[in-house]
């Protein structure tokens, strides 16, 4: 007589659904707000370290902030 063993219910992970819109769109808005704010800056930097009498030191230091 022999037995079967059944094994180990896996737990099954949904796949999409609300939670991955959400993360998605979480993440999106980050990389397109970092984006904005790179580009901003890299646009007003000249402007503002001829307005502001700044060193390149400086200046690196807020690009780096």
């Amino acid at each position: 007589m022999s037995t079967t063993t059944m094994p180990a219910a896996q737990p099954q992970f949904a796949l999409g659904g609300a939670r991955a819109w959400i993360v998605w769109t979480i993440a999106v808005t980050f990389v397109v707000w970092l984006f904005n704010v790179q580009t901003g800056y890299a646009i007003v930097n000249g402007s503002v370290q001829k307005s502001l009498n700044l060193s390149i030191d400086q200046i690196g230091l807020i690009a780096a902030t």
